[in-house]
């Protein structure tokens, strides 16, 4: 640490991290809010290696007089978030050629990132109603059933014990029996990350 104290922070950097660290320095400079960038290198010993740092204003008295910075290997949680991604791509493709609805919810904001274009036909409304209000599929459920399923959906998704039959009622009047089973999505550190779904 000693050494470290009162030298030339860019001097520890890889020179080509520099214009983007420089960027970030300007922004927090010239609005005063925190800011962050992103870097990543190929390390001899652990391959692809990527760096998150924010850096936050030091004011005194009106002045902007330093920088706060913080940095984090985050490599995992990007390779975690390409993992998920790319599973993601293999979902779409398989789900448009199957005639069941398919859904994908990110569990943690609860929000609807996926669902197969099948919805349309079985449920009666567009595909962006769901992804518009992710709890609008409630509303179609039957009133006799409505308690049980959504119960069931806060409580057994994540679990992978969501598996249910109900009735919906269709914008034209129609009742249908749906049939619907979740599973869960685990992220690099095995938590839930998404829940998926197969309806019909």
């Amino acid at each position: 640490v000693e050494g470290v104290i009162g030298t030339e922070l860019f001097g520890y950097v890889e020179e080509s991290f520099h214009p983007v660290m420089r960027a970030c320095f300007d922004r927090v400079r010239r609005t005063r809010d925190p800011d962050g960038y992103e870097v990543e290198y190929e390390s001899p010993t652990r391959g692809r290696i990527v760096f998150e740092s924010r850096v936050a204003p030091v004011v005194n008295d009106g002045e902007l007089v330093g920088f706060t910075i913080s940095a984090a290997d985050v490599t995992a949680r990007k390779a975690a978030e390409r993992a998920i991604v790319e599973s993601e791509a293999r979902f779409r493709q398989l789900t448009e050629a199957i005639d069941d609805v398919f859904w994908l919810t990110d569990w943690r904001t609860r929000r609807v990132v996926y669902v197969s274009p099948s919805y349309e036909r079985v449920w009666g409304v567009p595909c962006q109603q769901l992804y518009d209000d992710a709890r609008s599929w409630s509303r179609m459920v039957h009133p006799e059933d409505l308690k049980r399923v959504t119960r069931a959906f806060d409580t057994k998704a994540e679990r992978g014990a969501y598996d249910i039959e109900y009735r919906i009622v269709r914008p034209d009047g129609e009742e249908r029996w749906i049939h619907d089973k979740a599973y869960p999505i685990l992220g690099a550190s095995g938590e839930v990350a998404r829940v998926a779904g197969r309806g019909g």
